[in-house]
């Protein structure tokens, strides 16, 4: 196919130029699905159910505008700032594309300017932004190009412009990444697009494609879902630091759904009468009780080698011969979770509970860290309902040794097992 030159001779062609106009699809990249209860997309939607129709002025002037730092009402300045574009464009068809025998460098420059254009005319065109209020986001860290607002709305952008529609996916992935860092520094937006545009040159289609992922993380840990949220990822922990690993797999995968509902990753597991975790299905669980409580979970033997201490036990070898005078044999340790609370969770009561104070169950009695709770054997018990119980067998001495040094030490680690 042959280069299309335009021949301008008179202002009247050079209306006819301007004002032709394009509509370019607009599409929503999958990994970026908008935020469903957004109101401020509202435009936007009905922008890609219609397409996006701009005219060579109106794209003109914006690319102008940006790339010259030009006030946008100085629309001839604008427009004459972007007068290459004239010649690297074919404005002939009904669709915008790049001159076919363009060198594929200058396409390339140059496609990020369009992209920065484009994205303009959407802050302009759907938000009332005016595009030269559009101001850069300063350093340091990775951010989004462009931020703006107006008497109702705030907003960030990225541009991202490409001659290759193939190239869009890396596009909203990098701009993902950005609004990720956005949300660590806590900046978040009412408005948070990123817009990547594809004026295509020898092959496919050109069109725009837009993505604003909801990070559901952020809404859940400040959100009013967080509460139920927390206590889901907090109990799986305990259940599973109980032994009660079937249970505790389940609420993990309910908390994990919450995180990811847009992209369906993982499938909502309801834990039914039939499913219903049993407490002597496929896993070997004891009881205790301490004071008036009783407790579900599991013993675990831990062996100390005299020949070589520091194979279990973290600890300085001038410390090993204390250690093994006070436990020359085995220590067991249960870690277990209150029946009433472990009952709870499993009747799906779970959001009746909290993480730092107790339970909505019946008190739990005062129980000092490292209190004996039967003969030869301590234990801690924790706001949370779970605790943390210790035996010896084969002591050099008979009376119970003081472990509430140890088990502060050792007390994270196990928790999280």
């Amino acid at each position: 196919m042959q280069t299309t030159r335009h021949t301008i001779n008179t202002q009247v062609d050079l209306n006819r130029f301007l004002n032709k106009a394009f509509t370019f699809p607009v599409g929503i990249d999958d990994s970026g699905p908008l935020p469903p209860r957004n109101k401020h997309y509202a435009p936007l939607r009905a922008t890609i159910r219609q397409g996006f129709t701009i005219t060579a002025r109106e794209l003109l002037h914006a690319i102008g505008c940006k790339s010259t730092a030009l006030p946008s009402n100085n629309v001839n300045e604008c427009i004459n700032s972007a007068y290459p574009f004239f010649h690297l464009l074919d404005f002939s068809g009904s669709e915008l594309r790049f001159q076919r025998t363009l060198d594929s460098d200058i396409q390339t420059a140059r496609s990020q300017e369009i992209g920065i254009g484009m994205m303009c005319l959407f802050a302009s065109r759907l938000w009332n932004i005016p595009w030269d209020q559009l101001e850069s986001i300063p350093a340091p860290g990775k951010r989004f190009d462009y931020r703006g607002s107006n008497n109702s709305i705030r907003g960030i952008f990225e541009a991202k412009g490409t001659k290759y529609s193939r190239n869009q996916g890396a596009h909203i992935k990098h701009g993902v990444e950005k609004k990720a860092e956005h949300h660590k520094r806590g900046e978040r937006y009412d408005v948070e697009l990123i817009v990547s545009t594809c004026v295509a040159a020898k092959e496919g289609r050109s069109r725009i494609m837009v993505a604003d992922p909801e990070f559901d993380f952020g809404e859940l840990a400040f959100g009013p879902d967080s509460s139920y949220f927390f206590r889901l990822r907090h109990y799986a922990r305990v259940l599973h630091y109980a032994g009660l690993t079937p249970l505790a797999r389940n609420i993990y995968e309910e908390a994990v759904e919450m995180l990811r509902p847009s992209l369906r990753l993982y499938n909502r597991l309801q834990i039914s009468p039939a499913t219903r975790f049993s407490s002597r299905q496929n896993i070997q669980l004891s009881q205790v009780r301490a004071g008036k409580r009783d407790y579900l979970g599991k013993w675990i033997d831990y062996q100390i080698p005299p020949d070589d201490p520091e194979s279990s036990f973290s600890i300085k070898p001038r410390k090993a011969a204390k250690l093994l005078s006070v436990f020359p044999k085995k220590l067991q340790l249960f870690q277990g979770i209150d029946l009433d609370i472990f009952e709870s969770i499993q009747s799906g009561r779970i959001s009746k509970l909290t993480v730092d104070s107790a339970p909505s169950t019946p008190s739990h009695e005062v129980i000092a860290p490292g209190e004996e709770i039967a003969p030869g054997i301590q234990a801690s018990i924790f706001p949370d309902g779970s605790i943390m119980a210790a035996s010896v067998s084969g002591a050099g001495n008979s009376k119970s040794p003081d472990i509430t040094a140890w088990h502060s030490r050792k007390e994270a680690r196990n928790r999280i097992r």
